[in-house]
């Protein structure tokens, strides 16, 4: 759960958690703590650094890997009622598109962008990007190009 410049992607991370915490607290989702594998938090932590929802993680539970992906997949299906008590339905269903496109994407894709005989990256145009998303000003205000 990186920093997110658009307000939607934090209210997703935010029903996440909030469904996530509620998911435990009522059913013990978790069925053995994962802190009883130290060795194989400290790897996951590290996968996840490396290549966030490219991950394929340690499952200690199941003596093999699964990609990050299909984790993220079973927990918000878990989740699914929680959010619905909890009124954050929406935004929990927006973790999906969120994992699919990540703001770190995003952010490399407009770096990168080439204008006409200038090669290199756009910082400029980042860090409008980044100023459009953060303080909810629609994209059709922000030059882009």
């Amino acid at each position: 759960m990186d920093a997110q410049t658009r307000p939607e992607d934090n209210a997703a991370l935010a029903a996440l958690a909030q469904s996530v915490v509620r998911l435990e607290a009522t059913e013990g989702h978790v069925a053995a703590p994962i802190a009883m594998y130290p060795e194989v938090l400290d790897e996951n932590r590290f996968l996840a650094t490396r290549d966030g929802m490219r991950a394929d993680f340690i499952d200690p539970g199941g003596d093999r890997r699964r990609p990050a992906r299909e984790i993220l997949d079973d927990l918000l299906a878990a989740c699914a009622p929680h959010a619905s008590e909890l009124g954050c339905e929406p935004e929990l269903t927006a973790v999906a598109a969120l994992a699919d496109d990540p703001g770190h994407q995003r952010q490399r894709i407009l770096a990168d962008v080439r204008q006409g005989d200038r090669v290199g990256p756009d910082l400029e145009l980042l860090v409008r990007a980044l100023a459009a998303d953060f303080t909810a000003a629609p994209r059709e205000q922000v030059a882009l190009v």
